[in-house]
């Protein structure tokens, strides 16, 4: 047997690396910019932000804008030496073709609103510089990797810059139209496993082993702890389970679902796409990846994972936020009914001085379309945290998340009690920005960045010891000992306990006997606070985007309630029970003295529209009538006797105009024919005789 195993050879799958799809820059889009056609990308790229940098320095003092220019300047030496020049324009180009076409984009999203370049040249729309944000959290050039095979260049697939887009919910399937015309046979969906694990697992065991039913195996699944917002193991949930009646004692009482479920855990038990990945190769998508069609046998679909085929090809990853799309038609909305074109740059310049406008998150009841703040979760952080600013709501958002929301109490007690919360004199002016709570993983960089390693090194630092890599978490404490030897600051200790006094309240005791428990040195401290917020810190690059556009929905929801719920209610068409969305949406209305008014066949146009002060039933949303039977709706109120007809001829003249009976009951229930005299299943079942007795 050792003799054959030592006949195999090693096999070179000959994967180098991801080779970027090549495109064309627009003959359009140079002349706009104003660069040669002939330029090469790191030339259109550096033009393209210089154009944005015009604009910000007209309102900056001359060191703002040296800081803008530096920064901007290291950005792009980065990228260029990086190779991700290429990457950066194939973004902007699909930016840019939503931006030609209206399709709404959004402010940001993960690490990449901390490049000043992506802000410049609009992929995102938070100012970096502003808002404390760093390049190095979005790419470490001590993590990218690069090769030049035959002059040709690949980039680390699992190493790369990652860029994910925010668009309008319902344009999505538009911009991938475009996406398949340009990189035609080179782009597809991306297939996702689905795997047997934790409470999974047990569930299926439960019913299938032991012939138990859905809502017993339910109660087994909950027992299974989580961590961090991670379900545990089975096996350590067993292992770690002290409970009486718990999770290990059922395993002891089914000892084979138990052992079925350890055989069974972590194995594929089906397969899906990828909700907003999409993938796009250099070569044609069939050379380098296999392929299959989607359930609609519509689409292709990769046959490997996102894992695998972003070995070899560009994962670009494009999600539908309707967040994004309720801003963008309540702002088509304002425009339509006040003739006011408001831009999101104009409201979050607002939102910096506008007090007024944070009130109403003081006693927030009004959650509905609010983004993210509106889930049950972040809903009860943000009452409980009361934010004034946009700084404060994307506290809200970091905290409310698995261990985070743990020391939402810290936090909104130091808020609102005026309090600073503090842990070392070298960290405080810091981590006061989060009343003492390290909420950010960009805190944990400019701390380190504080002691004396470079932003890329703490980048390092921090994903090291957030994966818990033994070997090398030894070596980067060993590093941080080391500084503070060279460093006489980083050593002054945590102040002791002063002696009680008599003055002194409860709380300042309690307060004391926990700094005595703390570590001494700086140096300590930072490890301690490194280690234990590696499993909740959060990425302020993605809490900052996302909070600005909850800010928006709040100040739009406000100021404008019958733009913003008319948005809404123009959106139900696209969610599974509209009825239902329509349902919430109308309970709200009475807060801001607005009125759903009843559909009619006069009044009402195909989609919700405002009527005075109050806002009107669209028909459309009267399951049966389509843009086909609008039409015939419009030629049978456009007859000028309609107001003085009977019900008998109000029948025929629908008739008359192509409106079929099932439609007219439809509209007849709905209440759009009101005024007859009668109930509405009894006009129904008079349009119904009369349909079917008149031509007999």
């Amino acid at each position: 047997m050792s003799n054959l195993i030592n006949n195999f050879k090693k096999y070179d799958l000959g994967i180098k690396g991801v080779r970027l799809p090549s495109f064309d820059i627009s003959t359009e889009d140079k002349e706009k910019v104003g660069v040669a056609q002939d330029c090469d990308n790191l030339t259109f790229l550096t033009a393209l932000c210089e154009k944005r940098l015009e604009k910000i320095k007209e309102r900056c003092t001359p060191e703002e804008y040296k800081e803008y220019e530096d920064r901007t300047r290291f950005e792009l030496k980065q990228l260029d030496e990086l190779s991700f020049v290429d990457y950066i324009l194939l973004v902007w180009d699909v930016i840019n073709y939503c931006n030609k076409e209206g399709i709404a984009t959004g402010m940001g999203r993960g690490s990449a609103a901390g490049s000043l370049v992506l802000f410049l040249i609009e992929v995102t729309r938070i100012d970096p510089i502003k808002n404390g944000l760093y390049f190095e959290r979005f790419v470490s050039k001590t993590r990218a990797k690069k090769q030049v095979v035959d002059g040709v260049t690949y980039l680390d697939g699992g190493l790369m810059a990652d860029i994910d887009l925010d668009i309008c919910y319902y344009e999505r399937p538009k911009l991938l139209r475009w996406l398949e015309k340009k990189f035609l046979g080179k782009t597809s969906k991306i297939l996702t496993l689905n795997t047997l694990s934790g409470k999974l697992v047990i569930k299926e065991c439960g019913k299938i082993v032991a012939q138990m039913d859905e809502s017993e195996v339910n109660k087994i699944s909950d027992m299974i702890p989580k961590k961090y917002g991670n379900v545990k193991d089975i096996k350590e949930a067993y292992d770690e389970d002290e409970e009486k009646e718990g999770f290990k004692n059922f395993c002891d009482k089914n000892p084979e679902v138990f052992k079925t479920a350890c055989k069974l855990r972590g194995l594929i038990k089906n397969k899906s796409i990828h909700p907003s990945a999409i993938l796009l190769s250099h070569e044609n998508l069939e050379d380098t990846c296999p392929t299959e069609l989607d359930k609609n046998k519509e689409s292709l679909v990769s046959s490997y994972d996102a894992t695998w085929v972003s070995l070899t090809n560009v994962k670009l990853d494009v999600l539908g936020l309707r967040g994004v799309s309720v801003v963008d038609q309540t702002l088509k909305n304002i425009e339509i009914t006040q003739g006011k074109k408001i831009r999101q740059r104009d409201i979050l310049n607002k939102l910096a001085t506008e007090d007024n406008l944070w009130r109403h998150l003081e006693d927030l009841r009004q959650r509905h379309g609010l983004f993210h703040i509106e889930a049950d979760t972040a809903y009860k952080v943000c009452r409980q945290v009361k934010p004034t600013n946009v700084d404060e709501l994307s506290a809200v958002l970091a905290l409310a998340r698995p261990g985070a929301i743990d020391f939402t109490e810290q936090y909104a007690k130091c808020k609102n009690d005026h309090k600073k919360s503090k842990i070392h004199p070298f960290f405080d002016e810091e981590l006061s920005k989060t009343n003492g709570v390290v909420l950010y993983q960009e805190q944990l960089m400019k701390m380190a960045h504080k002691m004396g390693f470079t932003l890329d090194e703490a980048e390092l630092m921090r994903r090291i010891v957030g994966k818990k890599k033994v070997n090398e978490v030894k070596k980067w404490e060993e590093k941080v000992r080391t500084l503070v030897e060279k460093n006489k600051d980083l050593q002054e200790l945590y102040p002791k306990p002063k002696e009680n006094e008599e003055e002194q309240n409860e709380e300042e005791q309690n307060e004391e006997e926990q700094n005595e428990e703390k570590p001494r040195d700086a140096g300590q401290i930072f490890w301690k606070i490194l280690d234990d917020s590696a499993n909740y810190s959060f990425n302020k690059s993605h809490s900052i985007s996302y909070a600005s556009l909850s800010a928006v929905t709040v100040f739009l929801k406000f100021n404008y309630p019958k733009e913003f719920f008319l948005s809404l209610l123009q959106m139900t068409q696209y969610e599974p029970d509209p009825m239902a969305e329509i349902a919430k949406i109308q309970k709200e209305l009475d807060w801001f003295g607005i009125k759903l008014l009843p559909p009619h066949i006069l009044k009402s146009k195909q989609d919700f529209t405002i009527e005075g002060d109050n806002l009107r039933f669209g028909l459309s949303s009267i399951r049966g009538v389509s843009g086909t039977t609008m039409e015939k709706i419009d030629k049978f109120r456009d007859d000028d006797n309609y107001k003085t007809l009977n019900k008998f001829e109000v029948f025929n003249t629908a008739k008359e105009a192509g409106v079929n009976i099932g439609v007219l009951s439809a509209l007849i229930q709905a209440g759009a024919l009101e005024g007859f005299g009668v109930g509405r299943t009894r006009l129904v079942y008079e349009a119904q005789l009369w349909n079917l007795l008149t031509d007999r």
